[in-house]
């Protein structure tokens, strides 16, 4: 597996408009905060680097902790892999909604966000002398890139993999890609470590991870 960097920048303003935020971000911490009263575990070490986590405070009624070492911050509780799976299916789909903020600006995103990315994934394909790949996208479905990704024709063949199955330690049928892509999904997810495992067992050897 192979891990390629690059660093793109654009406004925020043309991929979140402040207009929606905070519808957004309103529903984000009601779903969340409705999730954990359904019981919840305690994170005590960073996801990123295994070290103990420390007390940091609360950010509207949801407790928040620090890791020291790399200076990150996380949330201290955490609902079951499935309640989570839950939650972000949820959230993906009201982001569908015309009361979320990605309807005004479809078009908007699709020129500023996800071409930039298509354009760095086809040209690192380009250097490495990949050629119709088959790839893996890893997220909770809606995904906006998927249309955009199949009419590219760059790739052999797309599979959208939701991301928490990856985490749950779900075997895929098909076992190996050449690339998978995954957009903000170490954000999302309860584990990012076990998502990257998850998807290191998918990739064939010397497959293309990229990563925003």
């Amino acid at each position: 597996m192979q891990s390629i960097q690059t660093n793109q920048i654009f406004s925020l303003s043309k991929a979140k408009p402040l207009d929606g935020i905070l519808r957004y971000r309103e529903f984000c911490l009601s779903a969340t905060k409705r999730t954990l009263a359904g019981g919840f575990n305690q994170r005590r070490r960073s996801p990123v680097t295994g070290e103990l986590l420390e007390e940091w405070g609360e950010v509207d009624g949801l407790p928040y902790l620090c890791c020291q070492k790399s200076g990150s911050l996380f949330l201290g509780t955490l609902p079951s892999d499935e309640s989570w799976s839950v939650l972000l299916d949820e959230v993906s789909r009201y982001r569908q909604t015309s009361n979320a903020f990605h309807q005004d600006i479809k078009t908007s995103r699709a020129e500023n966000v996800f071409q930039p990315k298509l354009d760095w994934i086809q040209n690192v394909l380009r250097v490495q002398n990949v050629t119709k790949p088959f790839l893996m996208e890893v997220v909770t479905p809606p995904s906006d890139f998927s249309p955009l990704l199949k009419q590219s024709n760059v790739f052999k063949e797309i599979l959208t993999v939701e991301e928490m199955s990856l985490v749950r330690g779900e075997i895929l049928e098909k076992k190996y890609f050449q690339a998978a892509v995954l957009l903000e999904s170490l954000d999302r997810v309860s584990d990012p470590q076990k998502l990257l495992e998850g998807v290191h067992r998918s990739l064939e050897k010397g497959g293309l991870l990229f990563v925003t």
